[in-house]
Formats: C-alpha cells, sequence, structure tokens
C-alpha cells in the first residue's frame, strides 16, 4: 500500500483534476472528429444523389433527341433515300476516338436539323394547299339555318346586285289611269337652289318611324309593281325635304313641305297635292285617293292648301318630277 501524508493532499488533489479536465477536453475532441466524417458523408450523398439526376435527365433529353432525328431519319430516307446536301452525301459517324469525331458530330447534328426544319416545312405547305382545295361534305358540316329578319327574304338576292339598283333609282310610277292636266300660262319660278336657300321648309319635330313586317306586308299590297324592298326590319325611315325628294327615288323616304297647290280630278276621283311651285313646275307631288282625302275635310283642295304636311311613302319618277302615290291615310301627317 501507498501511503500519503496529509501534506501531500492538495498537490494530488490539483494533478488529479488536470488529469480530468485533460480526459474530458480528450473526449470532446474525439465526439467532434467523429461527427466531421459522418456530415462529409452526408454532402456527397447529396452530391451523388443530385449527379444522378442531371445525369438522367440529360440521357432522357438525349434519347429524345435521337428518337427524334431517327423518326425524321426514317421519314427522310423513306421519301428521298438518303439526306443530301449541296457537298455531299452525309453518312453518320462510326464510334471513333479520334480528334475530329466530335466536331464531325456536331456537324452531323446541325445539317440533320436544317434539313429536318426544311423537310417539316415543305409538308406543312403542301398540307395547307391540299386543305385549301379540298370541299367537306355537307354532310359533315353544322350550318347555322336562323333565319335572318330582312324583308327580302325568299325573293332572288340579285335584286341588291348593282344591275338593279340603276332600274331601282330610275323607277317610275306604273302605267295607271291618269288624266293629262292642262294649263293655259304658268309663270315660271325661281331655281330650286335659290328656293331651297331663300325659302327653305320648317322642317317637323320628330319623326321615327321604323321598317317592321307589317309595314313591309301592307307596302307590298300598296306598291304591287315596285319588286325592290331591300329593308332590313328595324331600319329608321330616312326624312327628307321636298326639294331633295328627286335624290330618294325607288326609296320609302318621308318628305315634309309646304303644299303649294292642290288640283282634284273628277274623272279619276283623286287629289293633287304640288309643293314648291305650281305645275307644270312643282318640286314634288302627292296624289292622294278622293275618299281618303275627304277623311280629313269636305274639301280637301281648300284645307291642304298653304299647310306644312309630311308624308310617308315610295318615290318614283312621273314625266320626269317626283312623286308619292299614298294609299292610307296614316301615311298623311300635318304639322
Amino acid at each position: 500500500m501507498i501511503l500519503f501524508n496529509q501534506n501531500d493532499l492538495p498537490i494530488i488533489t490539483k494533478a488529479m483534476k488536470k488529469i480530468i479536465f485533460i480526459s474530458f477536453i480528450s473526449l470532446f475532441f474525439l465526439a467532434a472528429g467523429a461527427q466531421r466524417p459522418s456530415r462529409s458523408k452526408i454532402n456527397e450523398t447529396t452530391d451523388t444523389e443530385g449527379k444522378k439526376s442531371e445525369m438522367t435527365v440529360k440521357r432522357s433529353v438525349k434519347h429524345q433527341s435521337r428518337s427524334y432525328n431517327n423518326k425524321s431519319d426514317h421519314n427522310t430516307n423513306s421519301r428521298s433515300g438518303k439526306i443530301r446536301t449541296n457537298d455531299r452525301t452525309l453518312e453518320r459517324p462510326g464510334n471513333k476516338r479520334n480528334s475530329g469525331s466530335m466536331r464531325n458530330k456536331r456537324e452531323y447534328n446541325q445539317k440533320n436539323r436544317n434539313d429536318n426544319r426544311s423537310i417539316n416545312d415543305k409538308i406543312i405547305r403542301n398540307k395547307t394547299d391540299l386543305h385549301k382545295n379540298i370541299r367537306p361534305n355537307r354532310s359533315d358540316v353544322t350550318i347555322d339555318t336562323r333565319n335572318v329578319p330582312s324583308s327580302n327574304s325568299g325573293r332572288d338576292h340579285s335584286i341588291n346586285s348593282r344591275n338593279f339598283e340603276r332600274e331601282r333609282k330610275t323607277y317610275h310610277t306604273p302605267d295607271i289611269k291618269r288624266v293629262h292636266r292642262r294649263v293655259n300660262y304658268v309663270k315660271r319660278p325661281r331655281s330650286i337652289e335659290y328656293r331651297k336657300i331663300h325659302y327653305s321648309y320648317r322642317a317637323p319635330k320628330c319623326i321615327n318611324i321604323v321598317w317592321t313586317p307589317r309595314m313591309y306586308r301592307e307596302y307590298v299590297l300598296i306598291y304591287p309593281e315596285f319588286r325592290y324592298w331591300y329593308y332590313p326590319y328595324g331600319y329608321r325611315i330616312r326624312t327628307a325635304s321636298a326639294y331633295d325628294a328627286a335624290y330618294y327615288v325607288g326609296k320609302v323616304v318621308n318628305v315634309y313641305g309646304k303644299v303649294y297647290e292642290a288640283w282634284y280630278s273628277w274623272q279619276t276621283d283623286e287629289y293633287y297635292l304640288y309643293f314648291g311651285a305650281p305645275y307644270p313646275y312643282h318640286d314634288f307631288s302627292v296624289v292622294v285617293p278622293g275618299r281618303k282625302a275627304r277623311q280629313f275635310n269636305r274639301h280637301p283642295e281648300i284645307f291642304f292648301e298653304g299647310r306644312y304636311i309630311w308624308v310617308t311613302g315610295l318615290i318614283s319618277l312621273y314625266e320626269g318630277k317626283p312623286e308619292m302615290i299614298v294609299r292610307k291615310k296614316y301615311q298623311i301627317h300635318l304639322y
């Protein structure tokens, strides 16, 4: 047994403390050194996994490009046998490890891409040309058969052509029983341009007449000889002065003005209303049946003379002058 004196105790305790401290520090460094390789291994594993994923992506892309090139090569070989360039026929390079092999591969891939693009462009052009010439069968095509609201439905569409436009603009009053009026002498008035400026008509406040199916049916009965109805339903009828009536021949218009003279024909029982000037220098005339004219007054020639009225109807030509034949009372309005 080893015996120690009491004086040696403090020295021994200090030595023990040093030994314990040194052992504790050594254990700490040993533990830290054991953890470092584990972290490096984790980092290495993550790096290897990332490299593997990148390699797999690159391989898949290369595989897709190779399959696409093989398909294009197959199509071009089936059509033309070989891919031809301006210089020579290219052959796919072998698995050589020479220094110029990579350069040849790049050139080959670039030329293949250019040739494939040109071939695809040709195919697309041929497709478009073919599609232009193809006419689909009517059994395969669905057509919208909704009826468009128009007053020309069921009639020949050539009525709206330019050939019929000239006939419509020169539409004359049909040959009906008409009494030729004889006048001894009438002073010639001033020109229509002068009267239009210095003796303009007072226009009505509001005229709003719209072309409807009912109006179309009634006007077909009123003017049976006219066959140039081209107005769509909902069309607002235009309004013009009696001075400008000559510009609307063959059209349904609202014409306003002041009646200069009224004349009655007892042979046909009709009243003639002349605007602007007396017959035969008038600008516009309206023919009203006696039965309809007498619904306004018992003496229509006195009632209408000097009044402002506006009438709605079809304008036609008679003896080179515009006129309107009225068959209904609602076509005449006072203002």
